[in-house]
């Protein structure tokens, strides 16, 4: 070997031995290496005596312009290096769907289209740990409810914060939050009504994640009212919208899935490397409910698909009108009110003329953020619209208002302050007032075409029976709570004792 080259040879072994002892404890007994016992008996020394050779040293090397800007140079090139290699060990477990969604993080608006287990879930937890790696980053999961968002993805944001060693310093599921060292959380919410969604209000988010957004409640007002103002504080803010398929048209979620201002990411449990056989799994789960593995069920659940559920719709099958017709002539008017604090109010007109047996919802009107007033304004809006169509046959008079009795003062109040009609609703048997009132709509009640009593119908569904799919005599309010076709109920219940009694 050449001597400049067995030269380099040397000194490169005597370095090694010389890191390696550095390294090393200072003695058997102690934890300190012989480098920091070193550095600290310099820095000692200079301490106690600033003028000395090493006192010099030391104020040459730290003693310069910017001190402060550098080190939070280094300090920031150190983080950043950990943060991706944390980084990299959680897209290291994802499948290939999942890294696509994560390595797209110049997207700001995305939307997860997925079939049940596809991973979605656990793709959101790996997602919202990731950006707490980055220190005072706050995430928001939300869940229909707050539940939910405990069972389904608490543990599940521990797993791998365990498995990425970025341990928590506080943990409350009760609260709905955890809590890391680097000033980093993520809140666990609920929302099932509008006042849950409400509480969230006033958060700063670097990041939040709608489960199941496709059957949230109010879920416009939750991204458009509350969200949207908390993403504001953060130029790098996500908002990431995540469910199966919707069993309803005219979702926000299907607007985002269609729409330009999200990025869709879609795939099913068959590309979840994480289940075994998947084609066996879902005609399994076919053969179980008795249907075919074309079925719209299975397409929407298990494929991921777009397929709305027409057969669990409430009121198939009703009538629409352009406009009433010159010789309809009306004999009673029946207005429906639905109070919803938490939800919508809704106010519905109908009028019935009882001898040739035909009836036209004329009034429409559906509202947030009211109170009594906006209730009782309507109330007079409704009945003066109903008066004009009662002049057709000269009984003026037949007009009475029918409330929800979940809150009586309002109705008291129309009565007693305003002098108006107002009536406690019958709410008894249900179920039964539905059907009746879905039968009528298909023989001889009309509703404004493109109105919302026609939205509100196309979106109701009856529930289905987890286990076997069957659709149950109930309305799924979880899917869609209808508040205009409530308003219409309970005005026909009355229309029913009516006609059961002339």
């Amino acid at each position: 070997m050449p001597a400049k080259l067995t030269n380099k040879y040397i000194r490169a072994n005597a370095f090694e031995l010389i890191r390696e002892g550095l390294s090393q404890p200072a003695s058997k007994s102690s934890k300190t290496t012989y480098l920091e016992k070193y550095v600290d008996k310099l820095m000692k020394e200079a301490l106690a005596h600033p003028e000395s050779d090493i006192g010099k040293l030391l104020a040459k090397e730290i003693i310069v312009p910017d001190l402060m800007e550098k080190l939070d140079e280094e300090t920031d090139k150190l983080m950043s290096r950990d943060r991706d290699f944390l980084e990299y060990r959680i897209l290291k477990q994802c499948f290939e769907a999942q890294r696509n969604v994560l390595l797209d993080n110049k997207i700001r608006r995305k939307v997860l289209m997925t079939s049940r287990r596809a991973g979605k879930t656990n793709l959101i937890a790996r997602y919202m740990v990731s950006l707490c790696a980055q220190p005072n980053t706050p995430c928001l999961y939300i869940h229909t409810k707050f539940s939910n968002a405990i069972d389904q993805c608490y543990k599940l944001v521990l797993d791998v914060a365990k498995e990425v060693e970025m341990k928590p310093i506080k943990t409350s599921s009760s609260d709905g939050v955890i809590e890391f060292a680097n000033g980093s959380k993520i809140d666990f919410r609920g929302n099932s009504n509008k006042a849950e969604a409400d509480k969230m209000r006033g958060g700063k988010y670097r990041g939040i994640f709608i489960d199941e957004a496709a059957f949230q409640c109010n879920m416009k007002y939750l991204v458009d009212d509350v969200c949207s103002p908390m993403l504001m504080d953060y130029v790098d803010s996500v908002l990431v919208l995540a469910s199966t398929p919707p069993r309803i048209p005219g979702t926000l979620f299907e607007a985002a899935v269609h729409g330009k201002e999200y990025k869709l990411y879609s795939w099913d449990m068959t590309m979840n490397p994480y289940i075994q056989n998947a084609e066996d799994e879902i005609k399994r789960i076919a053969d179980s409910k008795g249907i075919s593995i074309d079925d719209a069920f299975i397409k929407r659940e298990y494929r991921g698909l777009e397929f709305f559920d027409t057969e669990a719709q409430v009121f198939k099958g009703y009538q629409t009108y352009d406009k009433i017709p010159d010789d309809f002539k009306p004999n009673h008017v029946y207005i429906g009110n639905d109070y919803g604090w938490a939800a919508y109010n809704a106010i519905i007109g109908v009028a019935v003329d009882m001898n040739k047996h035909e009836g036209y919802v004329f009034f429409e009107e559906k509202f947030n953020h009211a109170d009594v007033t906006a209730i009782v304004e309507s109330n007079k809006r409704a009945m003066e619209a109903g008066k004009k169509l009662l002049l057709r046959s000269g009984t003026v008079g037949n007009i009475d208002i029918y409330g929800d009795t979940s809150d009586t003062s309002i109705l008291f109040e129309m009565y007693q302050k305003h002098g108006l009609p107002a009536h406690q609703c019958y709410k008894y048997d249900k179920d039964a007032a539905i059907a009746k009132l879905a039968e009528d709509l298909r023989k001889w009640l009309k509703v404004p075409e493109n109105g919302i009593c026609a939205d509100e119908f196309e979106k109701t569904l009856y529930k289905r029976d987890e286990a076997t799919d069957a659709i149950l005599p109930e309305i799924d309010d979880m899917q869609f709570h209808p508040d205009a076709a409530m308003a219409l109920l309970y005005a026909s219940r009355q229309w029913t004792f009516d006609e059961g009694n002339r």
